[in-house]
């Protein structure tokens, strides 16, 4: 319960954000795509994510962070397509200011 409260909380300042983004190192970025794999694995099977790409996230604007007052998060989101239904998701990584990944999401996207 309480880590849906935070994905929650997370999620609300994803949409509700209008601070500026920071650049994102490349270790950083590998971290999240990392996560984003396992993220899309655990949902839609294991093995999906390796017929995904995950060369070009695009950077959202940063959030304020629920959790820790004060910080932000830098938002990276993929764009993946499922083959076996052609389904599109968006799959968001929240990174800290620390490098860390905070938290991750997926949106359905459409067909």
């Amino acid at each position: 319960m309480k880590y849906l409260l935070q994905v929650m909380m997370l999620s609300a300042g994803l949409l509700g954000s209008t601070l500026a983004s920071a650049a994102i190192s490349k270790d950083d970025q590998q971290a999240a795509v990392k996560t984003a794999a396992s993220v899309y694995d655990a949902m839609l099977g294991e093995g999906s994510a390796q017929e995904a790409d995950w060369t070009a996230p695009k950077q959202l604007k940063d959030i304020k962070d629920p959790v820790i007052p004060g910080n932000t998060l830098h938002v990276l989101e993929f764009s993946v397509m499922e083959p076996a239904n052609g389904a599109y998701q968006r799959i968001r990584i929240l990174i800290n200011a620390d490098g860390g990944v905070a938290g991750a999401e997926i949106l359905y996207a459409g067909r």
